[in-house]
């Protein structure tokens, strides 16, 4: 017998945090707590050297991202990330390493329709533009995309890139409050306004319903780097809070360059 999701903000977050043991929260007992990884720091490539003077022994590796100027650092077991940054930030008197906060599938936050979900319509097949006007193309950065009559009937309008299909979710998850299937529903709430659209989906929730700042900006960034196949509108169903309230300088930087973005739109973002 499987437990429903849990309603209030402790249970669910500790669902969360059962499946993902490398993500730590601070302000556990608050509806603002945000989630991090505890052993990871993210730093301008160019300030790795003063951060590491001051972590010393603490940061066991460094590695460059894939997003241009940023890199990794990697804490020995046991440090906290959270008390890492706080210290660099009290000797240098600017936040020089930030946390790697985690988002979840808005799901796991407060909003939403409340009640069993109800059925709907399948989605109209799409109709042919014209005037030449241009398929709208929606990148859906989700869980991937799983096999599903729904979206069938415009098979043309998806890219289903086996990369990015959804992974496996573990059986005794889908009854317990598990985001299996989220991107296909994004995907189709996409297609419900726009028939038309195409829709690009791109995986960065893992099975857990949760994506890293590196996984999301890494994420913006490809998709901003050909002008010629950048979708028009970017839609993240995920979110959550950070440290200080404030965008990372990484998701700065992977925003300049992509396309316009809406972040968890159907709840509570």
């Amino acid at each position: 017998m499987t437990r429903p999701f849990p309603g209030s903000w402790p249970a669910r977050l500790a669902w969360v945090l059962e499946r993902a043991p490398d993500v730590a929260v601070a302000d556990p007992d608050g509806m603002h707590g945000f989630l991090y990884r505890r052993s990871e720091l993210i730093v301008r490539t160019s300030q790795v050297r003063r951060v590491r003077a001051v972590a010393g022994r603490r940061v066991a590796a460094a590695e460059e991202l894939d997003v241009a100027g940023f890199s990794r650092l990697r804490l020995t077991d046991g440090t906290d990330a959270l008390t890492v940054a706080e210290q660099v930030s009290k000797r240098h008197g600017e936040p020089l390493a930030t946390l790697n906060h985690v988002f979840r599938g808005e799901a796991a936050y407060p909003g939403g329709v409340p009640g069993p979900p109800v059925a709907v319509p399948f989605v109209p097949p799409p109709v042919p533009r014209r005037g030449g006007r241009p398929t709208p193309r929606v990148a859906v950065l989700d869980t991937g995309w799983v096999l599903h009559r729904w979206l069938w009937r415009s098979p043309s309008n998806l890219d289903l890139d086996p990369d990015h299909a959804e992974e496996e979710p573990e059986l005794a998850a889908l009854g317990d409050g598990g985001l299996a299937g989220h991107g296909t529903f994004a995907a189709g709430l996409v297609l419900r306004a726009c028939p038309d659209a195409r829709i690009l989906f791109r995986r960065v929730l893992d099975r857990a319903g949760v994506c890293d700042e590196v996984q999301l900006a890494t994420a913006l960034d490809r998709l901003g780097r050909d002008p010629d196949s950048a979708p028009d509108l970017v839609l993240v169903p995920a979110g959550g809070y950070t440290w200080g309230d404030r965008l990372s300088p990484i998701l700065a930087q992977a925003l300049e360059g992509a396309p316009p973005m809406v972040a968890a739109a159907g709840n509570a973002g």
